[in-house]
């Protein structure tokens, strides 16, 4: 049965609270998380025929009468769970036949897109969605899956989503946020570019109080409040294809310049750094005995620490010293937590 897109959107939110393992909703529960992430009030009755509908939509996939868990009690309220948390309703709303035309439609679009640079991101997602389609339509086990990236802040789209509105439409916005250290700030936030880095998204612009141009904030559950500015928008002065040319990750420390790296690989990991470069500058040789000298022009920074740290004793810093230094001296920090 087709659906329209606010009713969709209220068994998307639903059936993500249904799923939930750590957390048990009650009708007023999801009436607000309906109210808050749809954007308007759902009455008791709406809700009660979602949640109907969403009952007979998985009883009639998988021929089972017990789609929620039974006697679930949230103090004295009735809670809601699938029996089978694995489950989703969301399959049987959108795998229809028109759906799947409308896929493929778009996917032979998109198609048109690939070797042109500014579309090159889409390769990957071009893979997973052909085989998904070819899932739907064939009724085989999938063939292909992209890495799914799990993230603590169940709002955590709905705040890249205002992000990129906000950067769109070019509105100030005034952020409240808890620091690393737990302290709450306010800051007034010109956001100007979004950025993805290790399965986790970053928001770059103009923070009014520090008076920083690229200053970044991670969109996770640190962000307690995005509210729109009344204020005049700045505009953004900085390529950022450019800008992330001569870094790994996204720390940009002021007054650094790029440096030589040069890194020596072992065994296995030299042929995997081969294969995978860690760095867009990278320019590599054999030096003999399964060892891959590696050259990079970058900025030192903390996520170039944290990747070199990451290959262990498969990898050495020949350059600069202060790099080398530095990864040794973690090292050795390393190694004397296991000596306690």
């Amino acid at each position: 049965m087709p659906v329209n897109r606010n009713a969709f959107l209220r068994y998307f939110v639903l059936d993500e609270c249904f799923r939930n393992k750590n957390i048990l909703f009650t009708k007023k529960d999801l009436s607000e998380k309906l109210e808050n992430l749809v954007g308007y009030k759902v009455s008791e009755r709406q809700l009660g025929e979602d949640i109907r509908f969403i009952w007979s939509e998985l009883f009639k996939a998988n021929n089972e009468h017990e789609v929620f868990e039974a006697n679930l009690r949230k103090g004295n309220r009735k809670a809601f769970r699938y029996l089978d948390t694995q489950r989703s309703c969301i399959p049987h709303l959108i795998y229809t036949p028109k759906t799947i035309d409308t896929l493929r439609s778009a996917f032979e679009t998109l198609q048109l897109l690939e070797g042109i640079p500014q579309f090159e991101w889409l390769r990957d997602s071009l893979i997973n969605l052909e085989g998904s389609i070819n899932s739907l339509t064939t009724k085989e086990p999938p063939i292909v899956e992209l890495e799914h990236v799990s993230y603590a802040d169940p709002d955590y789209a709905k705040k890249l989503h205002q992000f990129f509105d906000f950067i769109r439409q070019r509105r100030v916005v005034v952020v409240e946020y808890q620091n690393y250290g737990g302290e709450l700030q306010v800051i007034t936030f010109h956001p100007y570019f979004l950025k993805q880095y290790n399965g986790r998204w970053f928001v770059f612009g103009y923070n009014e109080e520090e008076d920083k141009e690229d200053w970044n904030l991670s969109v996770d559950d640190r962000i307690k409040s995005i509210k729109e500015s009344t204020k005049e928008y700045r505009p953004c002065g900085i390529d950022w294809k450019e800008y992330f040319e001569d870094i790994i990750g996204v720390t940009k420390y002021r007054n650094k310049e790029a440096e030589e790296i040069i890194l020596h690989f072992f065994d296995r990991t030299a042929n995997y750094i081969k294969s995978k470069p860690i760095h867009g500058s990278q320019k590599d040789k054999w030096l003999g005995n399964g060892t891959l000298e590696v050259k990079i022009k970058a900025i030192p920074n903390y996520e170039l620490e944290r990747l070199i740290l990451g290959y262990g004793k498969f990898v050495k810093v020949i350059a600069p010293e202060h790099l080398k230094n530095a990864i040794a001296e973690q090292h050795k920090a390393a190694y004397e937590l296991y000596l306690s």
